[in-house]
């Protein structure tokens, strides 16, 4: 993988995304992140704020698989896209925020800084 390529999203290669699981994001970086970068906290469908959870560790990330608009459905996509879930509490919308977007901007803003 080259240094252009995001966090997160590997060509064809599915054990370097399984390894990147391996990396867990800490819940007080999860949290610097939301307050950094959400501006609208209430939930788009209940309206409700302060909803958000992470799912437990098991839980916590959803690996996606892309294709190409011409590619059809097979049993090994050729792009992956692993992503953090977060789940309002109160009606269960459940949103998936890309992992490596969240992993860049952790390692440009360290916590303490």
């Amino acid at each position: 993988m080259d240094e252009s390529t995001p966090i997160g999203q590997q060509d064809g290669d599915r054990d370097a995304v399984i390894d990147m699981m391996d990396h867990n994001i800490p819940a007080d970086d999860i949290s610097r992140f939301f307050a950094k970068k959400w501006k609208n906290l209430g939930c788009d469908i209940c309206g409700e704020s302060g909803t958000w959870v992470t799912l437990s560790d098991l839980d916590r990330y959803s690996v996606l698989a892309s294709l190409a608009p011409d590619q059809r459905l097979a049993p090994v996509a050729s792009r992956f896209q692993v992503a953090l879930n977060v789940l309002c509490s109160n009606c269960g919308n459940l949103k998936l925020l890309a992992f490596g977007v969240i992993k860049t901007w952790l390692k440009e803003n360290p916590a303490g800084e």
